[in-house]
């Protein structure tokens, strides 16, 4: 937020350079501080980078402009882009005064802006944000116009500013309408009589530093980052993640999956640096030198006591990319469970001797709901509502990024005391979206019959969580996916008379992002 400072004698205001990695944020910030005379601007300051990323913020400061006959002292701040990171994100677009969206203008940069964005409105929801959005490479041959790029983001209405920030074409217009953006929200302010700022030292870049470095942060990231990077050099080379091959069949003479290993090549394991740590150790006991078993369906096991180690004919390619790009496409599914991921998860691209390649999935063991139901626990209503926050969690990870997930108990495990998801993962096109869900739904509905236990206690938390979490507009979503369902009747009536009450109430803004209650999250699992 804009504040005083009595030394500059200047009010200092935040222009954030927000987008996706990859936009053009730090080629932007480079070239204002070019632009501007070092009388007028600072260096830029980029305290860490990996392979030219941003791994904390660029920030530069420039003195330009005033507001009600003050003078302006502008920090202007980058952030970083991959999605790892958005809790320095997330932090860093908090101070903006005004928000520069640094968009992709090709169609596929696009679309991960639109996803992008998500993070933005969430901020923007708790105050009034001014943003402007930035139609960058415009030089690119697919690249959409501004008002075409607006629609793409479905942000129409916004102020959008055309640029070539390599060869500097639109950056100067940019900064400027943004300060322009924060100023005259300034102005409105003063005008009102309702301007108070608060006066004090404006912190540098170093200060700024030393407070991100105090957020936690996933020690995955720079794992994480790398699959990030090779996924979009795989767009940006025309491949398609979704489109990559799921697998070959095995012919004839074809040999099985040979065991999983620490010594593959660098980006054939994920998390690169604590994977490769967790196979070596693997590797080092005996658990890795138990016979490979092929089971009904093309899928593989080996026998190991305290890991699921697994892979199946789908995974695998004849070709070593095929293997690197449907390794990045899991760890992306994976990463995109949230919390219901089961730490300790390690994906290997493992080549075999014919010179086939197979993605083995290694996970911790653990204790499956429907092992934990089987019994009938005293406590079968508290694990039952537990279930179905994570039900509603898995339908909002499905909905959310494309994700076919089996829904059954066999499917959930208790690990550190909260529910996993320990079942298969896999991308669905929009046209099998529908089907999927059903199928799922529909499983789950025969699954929980097939306890024998009263279900009321799972019903009664899935009505609660399904609006708690979801949109209105996605638990209509789920209820079209049961319209045609004859074996899911009961949980069919839930969603609808859910949306008939949500059809006479408010819908609330912002839906929470935490996995469990913290009640359900510290009780549920415990006796």
């Amino acid at each position: 937020m804009a504040f005083f400072d009595p030394v500059e004698q200047r009010i200092c205001i935040r222009i954030v350079y927000d987008g996706i990695a990859c936009a053009g944020k730090t080629t932007n910030l480079k070239m204002l501080s070019s632009l501007f005379t070092t009388q007028r601007a600072t260096e830029l300051y980029s305290p860490g980078e990996l392979d030219g990323r941003t791994l904390y913020f660029d920030w530069a400061q420039i003195m330009a402009g005033s507001v009600c006959g003050v003078p302006l002292m502008c920090q202007v701040i980058s952030v970083p882009g991959q999605l790892v990171l958005t809790p320095r994100r997330r932090h860093l677009l908090t101070l903006a005064d005004a928000v520069v969206f640094v968009s992709d203008s090709a169609s596929s940069g696009a679309e991960r802006g639109r996803a992008a964005m998500r993070l933005l409105d969430d901020i923007a929801a708790d105050r009034e944000l001014p943003i402007l959005v930035q139609a960058n490479k415009q030089d690119q041959g697919d690249a959409l116009s501004g008002t075409a790029l607006l629609e793409r983001l479905e942000r129409s209405g916004l102020p959008v500013i055309e640029a070539i920030a390599t060869e500097g074409i639109g950056v100067i217009d940019t900064f400027v309408n943004a300060v322009r953006l924060a100023s005259l929200a300034l102005t409105q302010e003063h005008d009102l009589g309702n301007l108070r700022l608060p006066v004090v030292r404006a912190a540098s870049a170093e200060d700024l530093l030393e407070r991100l470095n105090r957020e936690e942060l996933d020690p995955e990231w720079a794992a994480e980052m790398l699959l990030e990077e090779a996924e979009t050099a795989l767009l940006l080379a025309g491949a398609s993640i979704a489109s990559a091959p799921r697998g070959a069949s095995r012919g004839r003479g074809t040999s099985g999956p040979p065991a999983p290993s620490a010594d593959v090549p660098a980006g054939f394991i994920w998390p690169a640096h604590t994977g490769r740590a967790v196979v070596r150790a693997l590797g080092e006991g005996t658990q890795l030198a138990q016979p490979i078993i092929e089971r009904a369906g093309g899928l593989f096991e080996q026998a190991c006591p305290d890991h699921i180690v697994s892979t199946s004919l789908d995974a695998r390619f004849e070709k070593r990319e095929e293997a690197r790009q449907a390794l990045v496409r899991a760890a992306r599914e994976r990463t995109q469970l949230g919390a219901l991921l089961v730490p300790g998860t390690v994906l290997v691209a493992q080549p075999g001797i014919d010179e086939s390649w197979w993605v083995w999935t290694i996970m911790p063991r653990v204790t499956s709901l429907a092992e934990t139901l089987a019994v009938r626990p005293l406590d079968a209503s508290r694990v039952l509502d537990a279930y179905a926050v994570a039900v509603v969690d898995a339908l909002r990870a499905s909905l959310l990024h494309g994700l076919t997930l089996d829904l059954g108990p066999a499917s959930f495990g208790e690990h550190d005391a909260a529910l996993r998801y320990v079942g298969p993962v896999a991308g669905s096109s929009s046209v099998e979206a529908t089907a999927t869900l059903q199928a799922a739904l529909e499983g789950l509905a025969a699954a929980l019959a097939s306890t024998g236990l009263d279900i009321t206690p799972f019903h009664d938390a899935f009505d609660r969580e399904l609006h708690r979490q979801l949109t209105r507009d996605e638990v209509a979503r789920i209820a079209g996916a049961l319209r045609s369902s004859v074996d899911a009747g009961a949980l069919r009536a839930r969603i609808e008379a859910g949306l008939a009450r949500g059809a006479e109430e408010p819908e609330q803004p912002g839906q929470p992002e935490s996995r469990f209650s913290s009640a359900t999250e510290a009780s549920a699992l415990q006796p």
